[in-house]
């Protein structure tokens, strides 16, 4: 949560507002699919301070399905 707190993300709201923005916006950096379905890695900038990479699993591989977020990984630029 420190690394969050840091990037200006305080509580879920915030934390929700982030996946919104990194599924819509987000640059895809990686897309691997197995037998239980494929999951979509994306990365976006929070300002200077830093970025976010979240992955989003798809069950069945299935686009359409409702995502789940399996992953997230903060990471704070040196100023």
């Amino acid at each position: 949560m420190k690394d969050l707190t840091t990037l200006g993300i305080k509580d879920e709201k915030a934390l929700v507002k982030v996946f919104g923005k990194t599924l819509v916006k987000g640059t895809e950096v990686s897309r691997k699919t197995n037998d239980f379905g494929r999951t979509i890695s994306k990365v976006i900038n929070i300002g200077k301070k830093g970025s976010i990479t979240t992955s989003f699993f798809y069950e069945g591989g299935d686009l359409s399905k409702i995502l789940k977020v399996t992953t997230l990984m903060p990471k704070i630029f040196k100023q």
